[in-house]
């Protein structure tokens, strides 16, 4: 919802006992999303401009 991803967690205690381990986890893939995102838009930026000198 307006360029932000929100998330929410919820488990049960025995069910997960360390969410803090999924919660490293979920951070680090978020950050990685992040990356892709911005090679993609560097891509195309790239493109756009080898479009604009062609």
């Amino acid at each position: 919802y307006l360029d932000k991803l929100e998330v929410g967690l919820t488990a049960c205690r025995n069910a997960l006992p360390r969410m803090q381990n999924l919660l490293t986890h979920l951070e680090d893939e978020i950050l990685r999303f992040e990356q892709l995102i911005a090679e993609k838009q560097s891509m195309q930026q790239r493109q756009t401009q080898v479009s604009a000198v062609s």
